[in-house]
């Protein structure tokens, strides 16, 4: 996360159909275990002057509220109820799907995204990023050898390829769709950390939820192509992501060819286990996309919608070339941001496991599901 702007969160709470919702956009539906008072007024405004700055509300790391959870650092205490649970409402069809039985295949892939390979994944890429994983060094060059070796031996049906230029690494993997007139879409974090910290939340956290989504999605067939990127330079400005995006818009059109670029950056600071996640979009479809996932397949996130936020990470480099884009991130903004304490002991991993599984549904649906690949 290269910067942060201010967010304001209104806490007007009523009960409607099942969620919890007030007038800024907040939807926050409630699982089987909930109540009407759910907490919503958990969202911090404020301007961050600086990487030495930082307005957030740290708050306590109470135990888990389910003993059943992974806990916030990731010991292993049994599975989490939206692990084995199967989906207990129809989906409605995809976007651009052609499935019968879409809501199955979702619900299967999603049941895929391992909460134990999750922490092992979290706990390699920390153990090589001390005491950075700045842009340019050795540990950098390091984790995007390690992403690619792993994505490509669990995704075989992805091309995973580095595309280097003028000193950088983007890592780009591309799951293809069957109809090349269903346009694409792509699902993106940023490698990187800045040299003050080993950026184990920002952005270690999106960076292994990118490659997470890509290896559920990668077992399925979809319409669409979806890409998976892994950029270099974010907290030098974008830089990486911007090079992306305007070469990509030489052949790929933002009306017809991407469809919406989904940004991963920071999804594991949750030190009160609210279970929080920020979608930032303001497009109605999308809200109501993002509340269907998460209440049909159990995810038991509260979600808090906000506005346009292009100037705080990769996304705004899309936007700045006309594409539609949302981001979805921790809700509690992380008091470790750019750090030395921005460290795995400071991770939720329950947390990051919803918010990886709403990004994983999201994509599935939208790049319309197809079936198991064979």
């Amino acid at each position: 996360m290269e910067k942060r702007l201010p967010k304001l969160s209104i806490a007007l709470l009523s009960l409607l159909a099942g969620c919890v919702s007030s007038s800024d956009g907040v939807v926050a539906p409630l699982d089987a275990g909930s109540s009407s008072g759910a907490d919503v007024s958990g969202s911090k405004a404020g301007d961050v002057a600086s990487s030495n700055d930082v307005a957030a509300d740290a708050g306590q790391r109470p135990g888990g509220d389910d003993a059943t959870d992974l806990g916030p650092t990731g010991a292993d205490v049994g599975p989490t109820a939206s692990d084995t649970s199967p989906p207990r409402a129809e989906v409605g069809p995809p976007i651009d799907g052609v499935a019968p039985n879409a809501k199955a295949l979702i619900g299967q892939l999603l049941a895929g995204v391992d909460q134990k390979g999750v922490l092992q994944a979290v706990t390699e890429l920390y153990g090589m990023s001390l005491p950075n994983r700045a842009s340019g060094t050795a540990n950098y060059k390091k984790a995007t050898e390690w992403a690619k070796a792993m994505v490509e031996a669990k995704a075989p049906a992805v091309k995973v390829t580095f595309i280097e230029q003028a000193g950088l690494r983007n890592t780009e993997i591309v799951l293809p769709g069957s109809d090349p007139a269903a346009g694409m879409y792509i699902v993106g974090g940023h490698m990187d950390s800045v040299a003050a910290g080993p950026g184990a939340d920002d952005d270690g956290s999106g960076s292994i939820g990118t490659m997470f989504v890509a290896m559920a999605l990668a077992k399925y067939q979809f319409k669409s192509e979806v890409r998976f990127m892994l950029f270099d330079a974010e907290e030098k400005g974008f830089v990486g992501s911007t090079q992306y995006a305007r070469t990509l818009k030489m052949t790929c059109d933002p009306g017809t060819c991407l469809k919406l670029y989904i940004n991963l950056d920071m999804i594991s600071n949750d030190p009160r286990n609210r279970a929080a996640i920020n979608v930032t979009t303001t497009d109605p479809a999308l809200r109501a996309l993002h509340t269907q996932i998460n209440i049909d397949y159990m995810i038991g996130a509260m979600l808090v919608f906000g506005g346009n936020n292009c100037g705080t990470s990769d996304d705004c480099s899309f936007q700045r070339s006309g594409y539609k884009t949302i981001e979805i991130k921790e809700d509690d903004f992380s008091p470790n941001w750019h750090r030395p304490s921005d460290t795995q002991a400071n991770q939720n991993i329950t947390t990051m496991v919803k918010n990886i599984k709403l990004a994983a549904g999201v994509a599935a649906s939208l790049a319309g599901i197809e079936g198991v690949r064979p």
